[in-house]
């Protein structure tokens, strides 16, 4: 296949779900790079498709070379740096696919000294403290401030949001756009316990609630679960390698008993 050809023989039919990619080899000598997915930079040259193609591609085998070995001394290679940033050259993007027995020229890129091409899996797994980073503490409180009453519902309120981000973060060579959102746990001390998509409010929100049905102080403890995910020059999203994050905080409760007071009527 030609950088002309037509890319869609490239990806349909053989394309699913990302193997394990391998990134290695000496990616300016035109060395395997990858086999299986890998992330083009958004300045690829080539089809769209076949950039798209790349993060779930199970069999490609990639390479990347410079468009010229020897830039410095050879005159013929004065374009190298024509369209990229400061610092950085072009390179060949080569593809094969078996039972294809050639790698073919499918794109150009600009990189500079010191990056190299990555996995999805890669960035995912860079990603993570940066998504960490990201989190903010819940901080629960809940109504009526002065003690919960028996029988009656007391609301909740994590008093944090059910999204952040995006957040962007320049890794590995590749501007990353990570984002995260929420689920909550409450046990509510006394063996009950609801997990919502809702950090609850103060009244009229009444989306967390919980009713009470005999008096004493309990312990309320919230689990918040952060699932983390990122895209890359439009590609994705991603999640976030490592699974959920948690964080824990509790809060104390006192519950009244409610008293029926007597109104003289006039």
């Amino acid at each position: 296949m030609s950088l002309g050809a037509d890319p869609t023989t490239v990806f349909s039919a053989r394309t699913s779900i990302a193997a394990v990619p391998d990134i290695g080899g000496n990616q300016d000598l035109g060395a395997i790079v990858g086999r299986g997915s890998i992330l083009l930079p958004g300045d690829f040259s080539g089809d769209p498709s076949i950039r798209n193609g790349a993060v779930s591609c199970v069999d490609c085998e990639w390479r990347r070379r410079p468009d010229c070995l020897d830039a410095a001394i050879d005159t013929l290679c004065a374009g190298v740096t024509f369209g990229c940033p400061t610092g950085q050259i072009r390179y060949q993007i080569l593809l094969r696919r078996p039972p294809d027995p050639w790698f073919s020229v499918v794109g150009t890129i600009c990189m500079g000294p010191g990056e190299v091409l990555r996995s999805p899996d890669d960035i995912a797994r860079t990603a993570r403290d940066s998504f960490i980073e990201l989190l903010p503490r819940a901080h629960p409180s809940y109504q009526p401030a002065n003690g919960a009453l028996v029988n009656l519902p007391a609301i909740f309120a994590a008093n944090e949001p059910t999204e952040v981000g995006p957040i962007y973060r320049t890794l590995s060579g590749y501007r990353v756009r990570i984002t995260a959102s929420a689920q909550w746990r409450w046990r509510f001390g006394d063996g009950q316990s609801l997990v919502t998509a809702s950090p609850g409010g103060r009244y009229p929100n009444t989306s967390v609630r919980h009713t009470y049905l005999n008096a004493r102080s309990r312990t309320v403890r919230l689990t918040t679960s952060w699932t983390g995910e990122f895209s890359v020059d439009g590609q994705g999203p991603f999640l976030i390698a490592g699974g959920p994050i948690r964080l824990g905080s509790s809060l104390a409760v006192k519950v009244r008993p409610a008293t029926a007071q007597l109104i003289a009527s006039n």
